[in-house]
């Protein structure tokens, strides 16, 4: 009797610690939040219309580069 006892109380623990270490999906969620960053800083480029000055910025460095001049 004391040997099933045992054996069902270290069941018990090893699921619980199963269940305490148990991340699955939690990269989805964490990919889900990269991604909503991205998308709102994307947003703040567009609302501030920052993306005709970096584009700017961009085509003047890559002239820069490649000598050519405007």
């Amino acid at each position: 009797m004391q040997d099933i006892t045992l054996r069902t109380t270290v069941a018990v623990q090893n699921f619980l610690a199963r269940l305490k270490d148990d991340e699955e999906g939690q990269a989805a969620v964490e990919y889900g939040g990269i991604l909503a960053v991205i998308a709102l800083i994307f947003v703040a480029l567009f609302a501030l219309n920052l993306d005709t000055t970096i584009s700017n910025a961009v085509k003047d460095a890559v002239n820069s580069i490649l000598g050519k001049g405007d």
